[in-house]
Parts: structure tokens; sequence; C-alpha cells
């Protein structure tokens, strides 16, 4: 009896093959792609050490930038400026208007300094320290009328370099500006020595004029002197005797 042979046996082999074909054909495909990925670089890692920012937080500040610091006075300045207002050697002056000479030159020393970029403020402190008077009434009344004195001389030209000149020497500058132009700033005495002279010597009681104002006021002593008086009084910088006299001249006009 003759076996009969079912198809599917009969193409056994030709299927073997084409599955052998099929796997490996995946296979290359899997070594394909695992080479590209193989390929393809990694995008760098952020260091773990590197600071994150948070979010919303402000930025620090920028530093501030230091102040330079003044340089310091010489000493030979600071000398000569207490020389010329210590209050003993003042008020041992003998003669009539014996401060004005003092009061020129002082205020030469604090310009030309200043100029040298010491404040002149700066400078009378230190003078003052140095006489041992700092906070005392009077200095701060002579420091007051310096720095005054130095606005007004400004003001009128006197700080221009013929100006300086006659002030280094102590002697009276010519004024350069305003309707005074060609007059000599003279010393005016605020509360006139005629009326009281213990303020004769006392550098607060010196302001600079125009000599033709200075010599078309007089000795009148107005409102505004008796104010200053009575001040002074209370500051201990005018005796009684010195208010009263001040007081009755303003009543007589």
């Amino acid at each position: 009896m003759q076996r009969i042979t079912s198809p599917r046996h009969e193409h056994r082999p030709g299927v073997m093959v084409l599955r052998r074909h099929t796997a490996l054909l995946l296979a290359l495909l899997l070594a394909l792609v695992a080479c590209d990925r193989s390929a393809t670089p990694a995008a760098p890692s952020k260091p773990a050490s590197e600071p994150q920012e948070a979010p919303g937080q402000p930025e620090p500040p920028a530093p501030t930038p230091q102040a330079t610091k003044p340089a310091p006075i010489p000493f030979e300045i600071v000398g000569e400026v207490a020389g010329l207002i210590d209050p003993v050697r003042l008020d041992g002056l003998q003669g009539k208007r014996a401060a004005n000479r003092s009061l020129r030159r002082v205020c030469f020393v604090l310009e030309s300094a200043r100029q040298g970029g010491h404040p002149p403020a700066a400078i009378i402190d230190a003078a003052q320290e140095a006489l041992e008077v700092s906070g005392t009434a009077r200095a701060e009344a002579v420091k007051a009328s310096l720095i005054r004195n130095l606005d007004i001389l400004e003001k009128l030209g006197c700080l221009e370099p013929a100006g300086m000149a006659k002030l280094e020497t102590s002697n009276a500058p010519t004024i350069t500006r305003g309707p005074y132009a060609g007059d000599i700033a003279s010393v005016d005495h605020i509360i006139p020595r005629s009326v009281c002279e213990e303020l004769d010597e006392r550098l607060y009681n010196l302001e600079f004029m125009p000599s033709r104002m200075n010599s078309g006021k007089g000795n009148r002593v107005t409102e505004r002197k008796v104010q200053i008086g009575r001040r002074w009084n209370r500051l201990g910088l005018l005796s009684d005797a010195g208010l009263q006299a001040v007081e009755l001249a303003a009543d007589r006009g």
C-alpha cells in the first residue's frame, strides 16, 4: 500500500530556510540600531556642584566703593592757624585793631590750604584742639566767623592772586567783584570798638566789609547788633557791662 505524503511535510525544508533568513534579517536590523545609538554623543550632564539659581531670588547688591580718606593736614598749617587764633595771644594784643592783621593772615593761610585740598573747617578744628579750646563758646564763635569771612572775601573777589598776595602780608586786599570793585576790603567791628572796647580784639566780632560801606555806617548800633550782643552775653562772650553799653548806644541811636 502506497504512503500518502502530506503537503505540509513536502515543503518543510523551504519553510526552515525562510525562517532562518527572517531571523538573520531581524538580527541585522537590531545590530544597526544598536550601532546608531552608540554613535550618537550623549548631552553633557550639568555638574552637581554647580550652584543653582533660586527662582525669584534678588541679585546681590554691587559692592560700594570706599570713600577716599582726606590727606592729613600738614603740622605747620595747623600750628600757624593755632598761633593766629590763640585767645590768650589775642587778648594780650596792644593797640587799636591789632587783631585785624591776624584775621587777614589767617584767612590767607586757610584759603591757601583749601586750594591744596584741606577744608578750612577741619584746619580750624585741628588748631583749636591743639590749643585745648575745642567745644567752648568762643571757639565755636571764632570758627563760624572765620568761615563767614572766607565766604565774604570770595564773593568780593579778594581771593584771586593779587588779593592773596595782600592777605599774605596781613594787608587789606582790593575788591574785584560787585558794585564796590576797586574799593578796599577793610575789617569792620560788628559791635563798634568805641561802644564796647572789650570786643576790640575778638575775632568773632570782626567782619570784612567794603571801606566805603564801613565809613558810611559809622558807629551806629542797630537792633541786629543788640541781638548779637545779647546772644554773646548769654554765651559768656560779652560781659554784662558790655551788653549794657551796647543797649545804651542803641537807645541813643
